[in-house]
């Protein structure tokens, strides 16, 4: 919805990247005489960080890059389906020259599109008869409704899920905010404060929640939003070296200032591994919830204990005596690990039916991660090591 030319941006708390805090502030100063503007109003300290980090990378001239989503298999059935209702009536020659030259395709296993074609046949989804293919009988009740209006559009709602104190309504969080290997209910951070997760409910997409004590510099450990590296980079570099005064009004600076007092042991680039109690660490990466979640999936497989994991570190159960440098040389190929994402969350990507389970799965779980930033702390730490032993 374009709402047209604005005197001034008030954004409460901080959009995820650089590129929609541009969007929002580029509502303004569209008129002769006046400028840009956006006024951040946060609620929390991750808030403030997460503002001061997009302000930094915006100054550092970083936008994020536009990406394609890996393994899009559901978008190739989309596109069959919406090839045979356009042609009444297509073969898989004529999918070739229709799709073949979209680079996105090219990249796709022959074998796995197979898969798609004789499922979808077996499901009725699609019928054929002497090579030729039409929408079968479950294809036009899966996406017939409205003259196939749900066939035209690729996504649906992000996959949040709401959470609830009681009757109160806290807000949503990001269901890589539930992901835990400890068997542990896990903990996270909402409206200002921290909660136990005590039950949740994924076909309805909600989580019962229960105060929970946290203090300390963890108190961030468990946030409800994926950040992408980047920007939790950014986050790493604003606790460090701090944000120009004329950025910041008076309590943004002393707010500020008061976090860096807490994280006095931040270095400006590599990672941090932050003894707690109870024979209880963290591994500070600051690299991002979606590659976390791949760092731990790996430290899991070397044999750590890992409890959690969010965007700014992965918390452990491990004594002094371990070694973290040792389980990440016993690390897995990165490429090759996939996280687990809850199997009915799988059901919420669009044209689902028209693949196989595992293929579902494998499409979640790719979305959930990322192996590049997760190979790059990994990088980082082992030559932070390097340097030290040198």
């Amino acid at each position: 919805m374009d709402v047209g030319d604005l005197d001034r941006v008030v954004q409460i708390d901080a959009p995820s990247t650089v590129a929609s805090f541009l969007q929002r502030m580029g509502r303004t100063g569209r008129r002769d005489g006046t400028r840009r503007n956006c006024l951040f109003l946060t609620t929390t300290d991750e808030s403030l960080l997460f503002a001061g980090a997009l302000v930094r990378l915006w100054l550092d001239g970083f936008v994020e890059s536009i990406v394609p989503p890996p393994s899009p298999w559901h978008l190739v059935a989309q596109q069959i389906m919406a090839l045979c209702l356009q042609e009444g009536g297509t073969s898989r020659q004529d999918w070739h020259r229709w799709l073949g030259s979209l680079p996105v395709l090219k990249r796709l296993d022959a074998t796995i599109f197979g898969e798609i074609i004789n499922f979808m046949r077996e499901e009725r989804i699609l019928e054929e008869d002497s090579g030729v293919f039409w929408l079968g009988a479950t294809g036009e009740k899966l996406f017939g409704r409205r003259h196939f209006s749900n066939l035209v559009t690729s996504f649906t709602a992000p996959l949040l899920i709401d959470v609830r104190y009681g009757r109160t309504e806290l807000g949503q969080i990001d269901p890589v905010t539930l992901r835990t290997r400890s068997g542990k209910p896990p903990v996270f951070a909402l409206a200002g404060r921290a909660w136990l997760a005590k039950h949740i409910d994924w076909s309805a997409r909600l989580c019962w929640v229960e105060p929970a004590d946290q203090s300390g510099h963890s108190r961030w450990l468990g946030t409800t939003r994926a950040a992408h590296f980047e920007l939790c980079q950014g986050v790493q570099r604003i606790i460090v070296e701090g944000l120009r005064e004329k950025h910041l009004s008076r309590r943004g600076a002393e707010a500020l200032s008061q976090i860096r007092e807490n994280f006095m042991w931040c270095r400006p680039e590599g990672t941090a591994l932050i003894w707690g109690s109870r024979d209880t660490a963290c591994w500070w990466t600051f690299a991002g919830a979606r590659a976390n979640a791949v760092l731990a999936a790996g430290l899991n497989s070397a044999g750590c204990s890992v409890i959690n994991s969010d965007n700014f570190g992965i918390r452990l159960q491990m004594n002094q005596s371990e070694s973290l440098a040792n389980a990440i040389r016993a690390f897995p190929d990165v490429a090759a690990i996939l996280v687990p994402a809850p199997e009915r969350l799988a059901s919420e990507l669009k044209f689902n039916e028209c693949l196989p389970r595992h293929l579902v799965n494998t499409i979640v779980s790719e979305r959930q991660s990322d192996v590049s930033g997760a190979k790059r702390i990994l990088a980082m730490h082992l030559d932070t090591i390097s340097k030290a032993s040198s």
